[in-house]
């Protein structure tokens, strides 16, 4: 079973080997490739041991799913069957939909959990959480299966862009455009006290201001 790309050329090696005796050209073909796709060999006949390269192409088109190639080597009256198995993907995502943190949000906690919408030809997506727009300085990265990943430790009052890449087994999207917030930042203040100390009543039910 071979993975691959829609767009891609995917080639098989199908070693060739003849039984004591023979010596007749061997030809081959193949069924169950994907529509609008071509199935080429290479050499186009053999008849000594050797390798064949098989070679789907023109996959740009094809609609994404697993496939069984049926190879028939052909010599005279005389033919064997052997399956090989294609996969393909879908290499074409739809642009990436950020949902939260909405862009220039603030006051943002230090764990902070994004969001994103869920793209159609997407297995996995790749989210990447930086101090600059350019993404130069990335402070963290990870990878999840689904639409929302949470970062702890992230400094106070602090700017952060993050953007979300969608990919699949074999084929990877573009980076969303990214988004940007700001945490928020804790303010502590002591205060002291100007009325104590304070005499509490040892009966009824004393009040403390």
């Amino acid at each position: 079973n071979k993975p691959a790309c829609t767009g891609a050329s995917v080639s098989y090696i199908i070693n060739y080997t003849a039984l004591v005796g023979f010596s007749g050209t061997t030809s081959f073909s193949a069924t169950g490739n994907p529509t609008g796709t071509t199935v080429t060999f290479t050499p186009s006949t053999i008849s000594t041991d050797g390798t064949v390269t098989m070679t789907v192409s023109n996959t740009t088109g094809a609609t994404a799913g697993f496939y069984t190639l049926a190879v028939t080597a052909t010599s005279g009256a005389t033919s064997k069957n052997i399956n090989y198995y294609l996969e393909l993907f879908n290499s074409t995502f739809p642009a990436m939909s950020l949902s939260t943190p909405a862009d220039l949000a603030v006051g943002i906690a230090t764990t902070a959990t994004l969001t994103w919408a869920a793209n159609p030809n997407a297995s996995s997506y790749d989210i990447q959480l930086a101090n600059d727009a350019s993404f130069t300085t990335i402070v963290n990265s990870a990878t999840t299966t689904g639409t929302s990943y949470t970062f702890t430790g992230l400094n106070q009052a602090n700017n952060y862009f993050w953007r979300v890449l969608p990919k699949n087994v074999s084929c990877s999207g573009s980076y969303s455009a990214p988004f940007k917030f700001t945490t928020g930042q804790l303010n502590c203040a002591d205060f002291t006290s100007t009325n104590i100390p304070l005499t509490i009543s040892a009966t009824g039910t004393p009040t403390i201001n």
